[in-house]
């Protein structure tokens, strides 16, 4: 346990902001639907990150690609990507004339 403290306090004392105006999403892929929203310099709670390491999971449930995040921390816990939403039943549309 004493490992993991210089961690988390190191963490604590370099707060991670978005390096650009971002689209907060329900899972870490364009695929999930946008549900908020980050400024540019908005600090960020990141508190796990995708397995590729390419999104990472906000404390609010919400994930930001990982390229907009300025000052991530290197040692965040890899989270399982919720399911995704099911898509819209296009094929039950009527036929376009």
């Amino acid at each position: 346990a004493a490992e993991v403290a210089p961690a988390a306090a190191a963490r604590a004392n370099t707060a991670a902001t978005v390096a650009t105006a971002a689209n907060l999403r329900s899972g870490p892929g364009t695929d999930y639907p946008v549900v908020a929203g980050a400024t540019e310099g908005q600090a960020l709670t990141l508190v796990g990150r995708s397995e590729d390491s390419t999104w990472y999971l906000l404390d609010s449930g919400s994930w930001v690609f990982g390229q907009l995040v300025a000052n991530a921390p290197a040692d965040l816990p890899v989270v399982a990507a919720p399911p995704l939403p099911a898509a819209p039943a296009v094929e039950a549309a009527p036929a376009q004339p």
